[in-house]
């Protein structure tokens, strides 16, 4: 499909006027990759509470250590919100998408040093680095939406976006346990580690790539 051909759709604006509105199909693309960055951003969420006796005794933290590895998230979104809507609506679209994937990405890749058991708190410095950012990509589907779709498709373009961050969520509850096994080896969990974080590291880094093109 040629990605320049164009539809239009046209709607009554306070019953006076019609509007038509130039749609291309490169919108769902757009929408698609960003239901990938903030799938990027919640799979990082329960990434540790999920596997909290494993990282118990890998880094030999408590359980109320590890529960803010994800409490974390909560905690920084109001104080991040309105700084981060005011860049959005000041620094354009593009700039608040490539801020928020870029925040995610370096988040990700901080965590891939801290896979020895002393080193708990260069994880915890990732998590806070990753939901920094979070509110630039739980903030966009709607502004994306608007931007890119016609009056119509609005919602369905919103759930696209959202439905993003619900599967990074469920993917976060599925994979630390699937990868990360409770082995007697510290060693062995630390390689296991190592996997669950580059994994996501890479994935993260691939998103920012389409994110850029």
């Amino acid at each position: 499909m040629d990605l320049e051909t164009k539809n239009v759709q046209e709607f009554e604006l306070d019953g006076k006027e019609h509007v038509q509105i130039k749609l291309y199909p490169i919108r769902w693309i757009v929408m698609g990759v960003a239901s990938l960055y903030a799938a990027a951003n919640g799979i990082q969420w329960l990434e540790y509470s999920i596997i909290t006796n494993i990282i118990i005794k890998y880094y030999g933290v408590t359980s109320v250590a590890v529960d803010w590895t994800s409490m974390i998230a909560m905690g920084l979104y109001p104080l991040c919100m309105l700084p981060a809507m005011y860049l959005i609506n000041k620094g354009g679209l593009r700039f608040c998408v490539l801020a928020g994937i870029i925040g995610t990405t370096i988040g990700a890749w901080i965590k891939i040093f801290s896979v020895r058991p002393d080193l708990f708190w260069v994880s915890f410095m990732g998590q806070v680095v990753v939901f920094t950012f979070q509110t630039f990509i739980l903030s966009l589907p709607p502004k994306i939406a608007a931007v890119w779709f016609g009056p119509n498709e609005i919602s369905t373009a919103c759930f696209i976006g959202i439905f993003g961050t619900q599967l990074g969520t469920a993917l976060s509850f599925v994979l630390p346990p699937l990868i990360v096994k409770n082995h007697d080896n510290l060693d062995e969990i630390g390689q296991e580690l190592s996997y669950l974080f580059y994994g996501i590291a890479v994935f993260c880094t691939v998103t920012t790539i389409l994110v850029f093109i």
